[in-house]
């Protein structure tokens, strides 16, 4: 199920425990579209493949310009400040994919 979830760990050693707390979400690579609430609509479809290849080529200030097409960089999900290949790659390589939206 896509969303964003908290895990909780206790651990305990002898009479020693300590407790701790993490913040995660869970996201479906290349679906850019559908923003519901802000939330992507679950799917990896013929509109996120094109809203990518729209952007293909740009970079900040140019008239096609997308941030939410610049999903790759140096790190795998970082934006890198252009739509290139990869991004267009990512997103053509998760079509037909889904999650369950909460």
């Amino acid at each position: 199920m896509l969303g964003n979830y908290i895990a909780y760990a206790t651990s305990q050693y002898s009479y020693y425990s300590t407790t701790n707390q993490t913040t995660f979400t869970v996201i479906l690579v290349g679906d850019i579209t559908g923003r519901v609430y802000g939330v992507p609509d679950g799917k990896v479809d013929v509109k996120d493949v094109s809203m990518v290849a729209r952007a293909f080529g740009s970079e900040p200030g140019q008239s096609n310009w997308n941030p939410i097409a610049d999903i790759t960089g140096p790190e795998y999900l970082v934006p890198d400040g252009k739509v290139d290949a990869r991004d267009v790659s990512l997103v053509a390589r998760k079509f037909g994919k889904y999650g369950t939206l909460p």
